[in-house]
């Protein structure tokens, strides 16, 4: 990764953190709302395909998108759903103890609520919700920058790799920038008034 690539993506990511968090709450939510009405479009999260699969989910952190309405609709839909935990410097996946309940999950180290039961050994995702701050019409993605959710979707095979999907607020979705050989890309970037499926380029408006 040369500097000018860090240097790139620092600057994307204080500027969309910066508008992140300056979100009113009240718009976050709403947004929150039509995002998750977006991700339930998706043939791959209806009912009779996530029956019994394993979907990891993530908990809201510094503004980013409330998807706790889609871990309803999943855990109600017979999906197995996990929530990610950051343990020896890297990303695993385990269940809360009581469903959605703040109880169920602890803090961790980045300061993320994280579940409280890992499973001994690492289970294989069918598909991973995830999270991120700016994201390009490609499916490139900027992280928090500790390269977590590379490292974990690169273990896999990439003909074994799960759907990767991304709630975002359109603000997110940005011009392009460069990206490291090790950058997982996203198959599919949902916000409030789009779904974009950077596989095959197919793009769906929705009206506000």
């Amino acid at each position: 990764m040369s500097v000018n690539t860090d240097a790139e993506k620092d600057e994307i990511r204080r500027r969309i953190k910066q508008i992140r968090l300056k979100q009113p709450e009240i718009e976050r939510t709403l947004k929150s709302v039509k995002i998750v009405n977006n991700l339930l479009t998706l043939p791959e999260l209806g009912r009779e395909h996530v029956f019994g699969r394993k979907v990891a989910l993530f908990k809201s952190f510094a503004g980013e998108p409330d998807i706790t309405g889609l871990y309803d609709y999943l855990n109600n839909s017979g999906a197995e759903c996990y929530f990610p935990a950051i343990r020896d410097n890297r990303l695993t996946m385990g269940k809360p103890d009581i469903n959605c309940d703040i109880n169920g999950f602890i803090r961790g180290k980045l300061g993320i609520l994280e579940p409280t039961v890992l499973p001994e050994k690492e289970p294989d995702m069918d598909i991973v919700i995830i999270p991120g701050i700016a994201f390009t019409t490609e499916g490139k993605r900027i992280g928090f920058g500790k390269a977590y959710y590379d490292r974990y979707l690169g273990s896999y095979d990439i003909l074994s790799r799960p759907l990767i999907i991304a709630p975002v607020f359109d603000f997110q979705i940005v011009d392009d920038f460069s990206v490291s050989l090790h950058d997982i890309p996203i198959n599919v970037i949902v916000s409030e008034s789009e779904v974009l499926r950077t596989d095959c380029n197919q793009r769906t408006i929705y009206v506000p």
